[in-house]
């Protein structure tokens, strides 16, 4: 599924967790991964990359690269489109939430530029990384769900997961669309379906219990994002498990699993 993947982190924990979770979607395709340090002057480059790179298992194909930028999030978008990455992976935030908005949020600014999907490690992934063998995605009647989906089910060709289609709606009511769906990605993949009902971003935070989450995002600006609030920013931070957030615009390959 995965060609290149590229993993970017400043500090040695976030980045070891963000490394971790590259490692197992990288396994699946046999892609290759990058590991990127963004020089912006302020941080001289850390040997964390190279350390990484030499203890890797010998099933995974790691290379190294420093990226002169401005900023964080250009750096991160200029790796991810020179190296056509398939996945920019990062590693959990140490901010807090406040500090996040008054100083920005390299992860959600990103998913805004980044011509891929995101990947976000929990904090302490690496201690406990597997292999996903449970799916979830969050699915609703918009373009960027779609894409997701679709992202979900080729992922859990992959890896031989089981995939849960997840929708949470007003009145708890299942969509027709919500069992055409299964029905198609059951072809596939195993597949079940869920809906519940209340408020979308503790749903999905808390009460889906699987490996790895998958989102679309409608990739809000920073100002939509502060005061109509964005799911996928929100459960990207604070979700227990591995989350995968497919930007607007951005299309799931068109290939299957064989």
């Amino acid at each position: 599924m995965h060609h290149t993947i590229v993993v970017a982190g400043s500090r040695p924990g976030p980045l070891r967790d963000a490394f971790a979770l590259a490692a197992e979607l990288a396994r699946p395709r046999g892609a290759r991964i990058v590991l990127a340090h963004v020089d912006v002057g302020l941080d001289p480059e850390s040997p964390l990359l190279e350390e990484l790179r030499a203890s890797a298992p010998r099933d995974l194909r790691v290379e190294t690269r420093v990226v002169l930028a401005t900023s964080v999030v250009r750096g991160l978008v200029r790796v991810a489109e020179e190296e056509d990455a398939d996945v920019l992976v990062l590693g959990p935030s140490e901010l807090s939430a406040v500090r996040r908005v008054l100083q920005g949020d390299v992860a959600t600014d990103a998913l805004r530029q980044v011509p891929c999907p995101l990947a976000w490690a929990p904090s302490g992934y690496a201690a406990h990384a597997q292999r996903p063998r449970r799916v979830a995605v969050a699915w609703a009647p918009t373009p960027e769900a779609g894409e997701a989906l679709e992202w979900a089910v080729q992922l859990a060709e992959r890896t031989a997961a089981d995939l849960q289609v997840v929708h949470v709606a007003d009145d708890g009511e299942e969509p027709e669309e919500l069992d055409r769906l299964r029905r198609e990605a059951s072809r596939r993949v195993p597949t079940t379906t869920r809906v519940v009902e209340g408020d979308p971003v503790v749903e999905l935070r808390e009460g889906v219990p699987c490996d790895l989450l998958v989102l679309g995002s409608r990739a809000q600006s920073p100002l939509r994002r502060v005061t109509l609030g964005s799911v996928s920013a929100t459960v990207l931070h604070h979700s227990r498990c591995p989350v995968v957030v497919v930007p607007r615009g951005v299309h799931a390959p068109a290939e299957t699993a064989v």
